[in-house]
């Protein structure tokens, strides 16, 4: 019999849960430390001073090494997050710089961190009520996540043991003190070692493992639904129960690692489970065909000391198309087994009992990917706890994807542009879904990268687009924060001899966000020709492109009346690429960031025509005297009957703009051109000459 309180039911704490309509956000530092680290008194005291500045939103949690408190996820975190020294920490297990590295941070910027990741808004709201009695020591938790918005992935539940005043004697508890002589510190003065330290706030626990459990979390987790997880635990009898608190967590898995939001536990009475369902089949996706089908089974078991009727209830996820069917497949018409319709179904059972069922989802005639979810019941009993089991399959003959990179965000999505356009089989995928799977996708077409606002690539995303870009898959790539990925390891995709040519970039201050500025495109350009358009800056500064080799990229959209071009398109050998390293979203005109989208896809997937005027509308180029000194007369020709925009620049034997020679809008006829090249030194260049898609290269040597 367990004792009803434990403590004193914290009733204010859930008057304020329901009256309060703006969920809390919670932070949580994950600090990592030991006994044996004289440092570590200080991140204590850093992490304090947050905790007394911003005490309703943030959570700091201990996590020790080396010493008497260690748990073996420490070592897991400290691998995977490539931990570097002590102490240091983690704030909701996210970068916050935007590069996509490790979120393990030191306590100098632990603060301002925090500041940063307390104003992003709660998309889940947490609660978690819990109970121990305190004669067996058995913990129950109900961890209940209510959805603020949409996420895509896959979600984990998690719920942390934290205990105060751990204390001890000898090595592993008495704390080294590297500040016993510092005046002015808290810990001045204090020894060091510190005998019979308190050691406060210690992680004891992660009852969901490292990385936490699914759970009933579906995939997608819809925006307005509630997602409940139950954990339990007999209490180590070291730990001193009056000390025990427990943080109820939410934290994605299938992307990054990040904290979505936390909350402290307050003791009540949990939810207690009336069965089981498990499964010995671990695969939740399958890769499928038009009327494929995917089966998981399933056990139910009854854990209660009565008969109990279960309802089964199978439904689609939004995602899923509506050719598609969800059943529930039960194994045989038997005593206690009664099937309503294809998704629905009852089983009584009595204690202990077990029966087995099947979740089916069928590809139906559309292209897509989709999810059914079985949700087990009690009948007669609406508030009892409830199971929700997922699978998914994914069409293997999807062409087209909009590939929604895990750190960017859904809202800057391009499926409303890209549908505009003409185009309605583009299949909206994460990243990391992209990744697992993209073996099986045998057919595709063209891929759309969209990084968001703070998205930027990866090493394995960088593999990817190299292999989609080396099998002349056209490739759009979009992103205000992409440019960051240009560099280092990710030379392959950018500006190796196999890359789309954007060698580096530099930022560009263009003002403050909200400000307005334009952007020009380039003349007679199939994507870009008369663009000109008014934008708002959605971060304070843009990346400016460098192209390394002209002969292959051409930028498509520079600042107006600057060089700083923020798109290029890439074309060689058959491959096809187009790189905005902006947001369309900054355009201002919808009609026109729409038609930027739908040019940048007709010319990826060859449907642009070819104006008249720039077929063959460079007869010849020549350059007398060549080899060429110091000065060289250009002469060429141009047919056609309209004014044609020509760019003739030249290029060194590595591909790389080295001069302009002339940029702009000429009538047919004859020309010629005094071009100087005093300043360059000896060795072999082209001249290039661009209208349009079509090109005329010029060998030109100097001699000195």
């Amino acid at each position: 019999m367990f004792k009803k309180v434990l403590y004193i039911i914290v009733v204010y704490a859930l008057l304020l849960t329901s009256a309060n309509s703006q969920t809390v956000k919670m932070v949580v530092l994950e600090q990592h430390t030991g006994a044996w680290c004289g440092f570590c008194v200080d991140g204590s005291y850093v992490a304090e001073q947050i905790h007394e500045k911003y005490p309703d939103n943030f959570i700091y949690v201990k996590i020790h090494n080396g010493d008497a408190m260690v748990i073996p996820e420490e070592d897991t975190l400290a691998t995977d997050f490539a931990l570097k020294g002590y102490p240091s920490g983690s704030i909701d297990r996210f970068d916050w710089t935007g590069a996509g590295g490790s979120p393990i941070i030191y306590r100098d910027i632990w603060m301002s961190t925090v500041e940063t990741a307390k104003a992003e808004p709660a998309a889940v709201d947490v609660n978690l009520v819990y109970t121990i009695n305190e004669q067996t020591r058995e913990l129950y938790a109900t961890l209940t996540a209510t959805m603020l918005e949409t996420i895509n992935e896959e979600l984990h539940f998690n719920c942390y043991i934290v205990e105060d005043s751990c204390s001890g004697t000898g090595t592993g508890w008495d704390q080294a003190n590297y500040y016993n002589t510092t005046v002015g510190h808290p810990m001045y003065g204090k020894g060091n070692p510190i005998v019979g330290y308190q050691h406060m706030q210690v992680l004891r626990k992660l009852l969901g493992g490292t990385y936490g459990e699914q759970g009933t979390f579906t995939i997608p987790a819809e925006a307005g639904t509630s997602y409940i997880h139950n954990f339990s635990l007999t209490l180590d009898p070291g730990w001193k129960i009056k000390d025990i608190k427990l943080v109820g967590l939410v934290q994605m898995f299938t992307s990054s690692k990040r904290t979505l939001n936390a909350s402290w536990g307050y003791v009540g009475v949990p939810k207690m489970p009336k069965f089981t369902v498990t499964t010995t089949q671990p695969e939740t996706k399958k890769i499928a065909g038009k009327g494929e089908s995917f089966e998981k089974p399933f056990t139910l078991k009854n854990i209660t000391d009565a008969d109990v009727t279960y309802t089964l209830d199978a439904v689609k996820s939004a995602r899923t198309p509506a050719d598609w069917t969800a059943d529930i497949v039960l194994p045989g018409i038997v005593s206690g087994k009664t099937k309503i319709n294809g998704t629905s179904a009852e089983i009584t059972l009595t204690p202990q009992q077990t029966s087995d069922f099947t979740l089916k989802l069928t590809h139906g005639p559309t292209l897509g990917f989709g999810d059914a979810t079985v949700t087990v019941g009690v009948k007669d009993d609406p508030d009892a706890m409830v199971g929700k089991r997922t699978i998914t399959i994914i069409s293997t003959e999807i062409e087209r994807f909009e590939v929604m990179d895990d750190e960017g965000s859904d809202k800057y999505g391009l499926q409303s542009a890209i549908t505009q356009s003409g185009r309605n089989d583009f299949i909206v995928m994460s990243s990391s879904e992209y990744i697992d799977n993209k073996n099986s996708f045998n057919n595709i077409k063209t891929v759309v990268w969209n990084c968001g606002l703070e998205g930027s690539l990866n090493e394995d995303e960088i593999q990817v687009l190299s292999q989609l870009l080396g099998g002349n898959k056209n490739l759009m790539l979009v992103g205000a924060n992409i440019a960051r990925s240009t560099g280092g390891a990710n030379l392959s995709l950018f500006n190796s001899s196999s890359g789309i040519a954007v060698d580096y970039f530099k930022d560009s201050e263009i003002g403050s966000v909200g400000e307005e500025f334009n952007l020009t495109g380039t003349p007679n350009d199939p994507i870009t020709n008369n663009f000109d358009q008014g934008c708002k800056i959605n971060k304070y500064k843009t990346p400016s492109l460098i192209i390394s080799n002209m002969l292959r990229a051409y930028p498509i959209l520079q600042h107006q009346g600057t060089d700083t071009i923020v798109a290029t398109r890439y074309a060689y050998q058959g491959k096809k690429a187009v790189y905005l390293a902006i947001l369309p979203e900054i355009i201002l005109d919808e009609t026109e960031r729409n038609n930027l989208i739908k040019r940048s896809l007709n010319w990826l997937e060859g449907t642009t025509g070819v104006d008249d005027n720039t077929g063959a509308g460079i007869l010849s180029v020549s350059a007398s005297p060549n080899p060429v000194n110091n000065k060289t007369n250009i002469k060429y020709k141009l047919a056609g009957e309209k004014s044609m925009y020509v760019d003739m620049f030249l290029v060194d034997v590595n591909g790389k703009k080295v001069a302009s020679i002339m940029r702009r809008a000429m009538t047919p006829g004859e020309y010629s051109y005094e071009f100087d090249a005093s300043g360059l030194v000896s060795g072999s260049y082209y001249i290039v000459t661009l209208i349009d898609d079509d090109r005329m290269i010029t060998p030109m040597a100097i001699a000195k």
